[in-house]
């Protein structure tokens, strides 16, 4: 998406303490600056959904940890400008799947491929080495969600799109393995005021 709302960006906040006293005061999570929640859509004219916008941040962590390969030179490597577009659309496509964030069914195509989603949420969240999105503890959430819809066969039950139970089953035991591997590259730290734009 060329453009979203403005929202703020939700970090963990590094010296919550749950036991001290002021922890109720000061919270777990407090806001990083801004960004624009900007999702991917599977047509270019559509709506951005779930399981896009975490295939758009996967493939971008992807592209930033290859050509960030410090072996790399010249036009093989990318330049400043372009890692700050790869982090600039990291951080709002952060955004955007924070604030629609649900493990329920895939953010904005509720009948279609929910499973789907649920892995690339795993492969997002592993790939740049994240424990929350937004404020919600991603694989927990999804975890509990699927623990509780598997069938005493052990398989997961057929759900919309083209998805049936061989293919729900692969995507929950991927999920649940947590089947994919780290990137060097972490999100990028968004640092500033609630007005501020994302930097690094």
């Amino acid at each position: 998406e060329a453009t979203g709302p403005d929202v703020p960006f939700m970090v963990e906040n590094p010296t919550y303490d749950a036991d001290a006293p002021e922890a109720a005061r000061y919270g777990r999570f407090v806001r990083s600056g801004k960004a624009v929640a900007r999702g991917w859509p599977y047509q270019k004219d559509g709506p951005a959904t779930g399981g896009m916008t975490c295939a758009g941040l996967s493939c971008l962590a992807i592209v930033k940890d290859r050509l960030s390969d410090e072996r790399l030179k010249g036009p093989d490597a990318l330049t400043k400008d372009e890692r700050a577009r790869i982090d600039k659309a990291l951080v709002d496509g952060l955004a955007w799947l924070a604030s629609n964030f649900t493990v329920t069914e895939n953010p904005a195509s509720p009948r279609n491929w929910h499973y789907y989603y649920l892995y690339g949420l795993e492969r997002t969240g592993s790939l740049m080495g994240l424990k929350f999105i937004g404020t919600h503890d991603w694989y927990r959430e999804g975890a509990d969600l699927l623990l509780g819809a598997q069938k005493p066969s052990g398989e997961w039950p057929a759900a919309g799109g083209a998805e049936n139970r061989y293919v729900q089953t692969s995507f929950a035991l991927l999920f649940l393995k947590r089947a994919t591997s780290p990137t060097r590259f972490r999100a990028p730290v968004v640092t500033g005021g609630a007005d501020d734009e994302p930097s690094e």
